[in-house]
């Protein structure tokens, strides 16, 4: 009647799932021990039937069983009661990681803020801070390769295939790497590069030879096709050849300077040659280096090089009695003439003909003096037939003397008619009548008292009349 009953009372207890509260000997529950309850005198603990547990993602703490929740059931929670584990859905490996395969019994904390990676994770190949070295690449699975705790576990045995590429692996003289190298897979190691995976034969370019499995510049004057193969025997250069009118300088083909030629086959490989100057013959010319024929009408000796200045042909000037028949020059047909000079590059040019003078006759186109005894009028063509001169006919009382018409001595006579290309004539002498005399060669009468017979020669000397003699008695 006096007194009540506190939760610290012996007939008192709390039920399983609960635990007397610290403060339960001052907690009065009422007048008898039957009127304390675990909601007056207890409190709830994890283990509560109350609690349905911890949820996915935590488990129950070690001390789960003596962990106060509050005085309910209901104050229980994963936060008091459970740690979280790695398998939390409040925690989430970060890339290059993947969870532990225990991950649903390692304990992180109260909540899932408390995972972390190396707590909860191991390191994948794919992890940032692992990276497959020069000459290897990522195995194509690597996002599921494992390493260890840490990225520092991941090896590129693990994670990375060789590559081409890998400074352990190197083509054999005569190859090349491929340019793809850098993705061709050769294995786990570089020990699986072989050659035929990583390398292609090394190929010759444009005038290169193989010389010990290396592509090396073709000797100076010669050249070489590309694609010889590196990886095979050593190969040889063609010598280059020059063609018609080049030359050899510094082993290359050069083309002859203006006005000269060479044979063609000078090889570029060896020394220096030379072209020919080129010398115009007979009646030629250089004109912009090369021999050209004279113009018609010109000449010029042989000898001029073309490989100099343009030289020029002397005009061909025609001699006396020379006319120009298509710029030659050509003897006047016979019988005419022509001056000298006629420019054998002009025009055609003409001959005279020759004219004869007077007294003079055409004889095989020359004219020629007429026979002695004969004339002829000027102006007979020398260029035409042949012609002929007239005989001179002497005149009364002319006689021929050397074939010239000549009077008749005084005191002679002679009739017209003789010619005087024939012999010499004569005149025939006056004969004085009877009664006449010669007086300085003609006839006269005898003077009167005289008498002559007749017959005196005028042509001789004077002569006299004989005087009349008077007969006796006269």
């Amino acid at each position: 009647m006096c007194c009540d009953a506190t939760c610290a009372d012996p007939a008192f207890a709390c039920t399983t799932g609960y635990t007397a509260r610290s403060n339960q000997a001052s907690i009065t529950c009422g007048p008898t021990p039957s009127s304390c309850t675990n909601a007056v005198c207890c409190d709830a603990t994890c283990v509560n039937g109350g609690w349905p547990g911890c949820g996915a993602g935590y488990i129950p703490k070690t001390n789960i069983a003596t962990i106060t929740c509050g005085p309910t059931s209901g104050s229980c929670s994963n936060g008091v009661c459970c740690d979280a584990t790695c398998a939390n859905t409040g925690f989430r490996c970060p890339t290059g990681y993947t969870a532990k395969s225990n991950q649903n019994s390692i304990r992180c904390g109260a909540s899932a803020g408390s995972c972390s990676a190396a707590l909860c994770c191991d390191a994948t190949c794919d992890n940032s801070l692992f990276t497959c070295g020069t000459g290897y690449v990522a195995k194509a699975a690597q996002a599921s390769i494992v390493c260890g705790p840490s990225p520092a576990s991941c090896t590129a045995t693990a994670c990375c295939d060789a590559t081409c590429n890998n400074a352990l692996f190197s083509c054999p003289l005569g190859w090349q790497a491929k340019s793809s190298n850098s993705l061709i897979l050769c294995g786990a190691t570089s020990a699986s590069c072989t050659t035929n995976l990583c390398c292609s034969p090394t190929l010759c370019g444009v005038d290169q030879r193989v010389l010990n499995h290396a592509c090396v510049a073709c000797p100076p004057g010669s050249t070489n096709v590309p694609n010889d193969d590196a990886s095979g025997v050593d190969t040889n250069c063609d010598p280059t050849l020059c063609g018609a009118n080049q030359y050899v300088s510094s082993h290359l083909c050069k083309p002859c300077a203006a006005g000269s030629t060479n044979m063609a086959s000078d090889d570029a490989t060896g020394p220096d040659t030379f072209c020919d100057t080129t010398l115009c013959g007979t009646n030629e010319r250089v004109q912009n280096h090369a021999c050209v024929p004279c113009l018609a009408g010109s000449t010029n000796t042989a000898g001029d090089a073309a490989t100099g200045p343009d030289t020029a042909c002397d005009l061909v000037l025609c001699g006396i009695n020379e006319k120009v028949v298509n710029h030659v020059c050509t003897s006047c047909p016979a019988g005419s003439t022509n001056g000298p000079n006629d420019n054998a590059a002009g025009v055609d040019t003409y001959c005279d003909a020759i004219v004869c003078p007077a007294n003079q006759r055409v004889v095989s186109n020359v004219c020629t003096g007429c026979p002695p005894g004969t004339t002829n009028t000027a102006g007979d063509l020398a260029t035409g037939p042949d012609t002929t001169c007239d005989s001179i006919i002497c005149g009364a009382n002319q006689r021929v003397v050397n074939n010239a018409c000549a009077q008749c001595p005084i005191g002679s006579t002679n009739a017209a008619g003789d010619q005087a290309s024939g012999p010499d004539t004569g005149c025939d002498p006056v004969l004085c009548g009877v009664n006449q005399r010669v007086l300085n060669n003609a006839c006269a009468a005898c003077p009167p008292g005289t008498v002559n017979g007749a017959n005196d020669r005028a042509d001789g000397a004077d002569t006299l009349c004989d005087a009349i003699l008077c007969a006796a008695n006269q």
